[in-house]
């Protein structure tokens, strides 16, 4: 997905434009507009209002998107303060969990002005067939394996031949199983991935169809 993203509010007038390479699954947040409870409950009431943030070009064009003129009172931190020390009448602040802006006595309102997530982007300077584009290639499949191992596990056991098929189908694989002869005659051993949610179902689901010395690894990284 391309996006264009206007830096001004962290790079003062320098504007970045990138392209997003691969989402990473942490550092999620929402971004909301807070004021004291019952005073403020729509977007509607901060016509002519001062509104506190640390984004006030993104404040300012939600604003404007949505019709409504407020003052917007630029803070470089601790804007969850600005309603209590009388700098403002409502925020527009990052929200994780919620709990600083209780501890201010704050509730958000009306819906986030946008959700985020850490991602990995390339700059649009960056031309195909470059070093940098070269090494930006790198960073995402050593990215990607890492993401990856944090949801499979690997699992191997020991199974009877004749109950191999049946558990196939519960060990697909990526690919598929990778299977070994034992010493022990009628017998092999299975290695495959699965995800890290479903190994204890599945472990309990080997056992019953005769697997045994069933176990779980953790990756660290992988390439798939």
């Amino acid at each position: 997905m391309d996006v264009g993203i206007t830096g001004r509010d962290l790079l003062h007038d320098s504007v970045v434009s990138a392209k997003e390479i691969l989402p990473l699954g942490f550092g999620r947040a929402s971004f909301y507009y807070a004021s004291k409870p019952g005073e403020i409950s729509g977007l509607a009431e901060l016509e002519g209002r001062r509104v506190a943030t640390s984004y006030p070009n993104l404040v300012d064009a939600h604003l404007a998107e949505v019709g409504v003129k407020a003052h917007l009172v630029r803070l470089d931190g601790a804007v969850e303060t600005a309603v209590e020390l009388g700098v403002a009448d409502a925020i527009a602040d990052v929200v994780e969990t919620g709990i600083t802006l209780k501890t201010s006595g704050l509730e958000t309102f009306g819906k986030p002005i946008l959700k985020s997530e850490a991602v990995l982007i390339q700059s649009e300077r960056v031309t195909e067939g470059s070093d940098a584009a070269a090494a930006v290639e790198i960073l995402h499949r050593r990215l990607q394996g890492v993401l990856i191992a944090r949801r499979y596990v690997i699992l191997d056991f020991d199974c009877p031949v004749s109950a191999q098929e049946e558990a196939f189908r519960l060990v697909p694989g990526i690919e598929s199983p990778t299977v070994s002869p034992l010493a022990r005659e009628g017998w092999v051993a299975v290695r495959s991935l699965v995800p890290r949610d479903e190994a204890p179902f599945v472990m309990d689901e080997l056992w019953r169809v005769g697997a045994r010395a069933i176990l779980v690894s953790s990756l660290d990284t992988c390439r798939i």
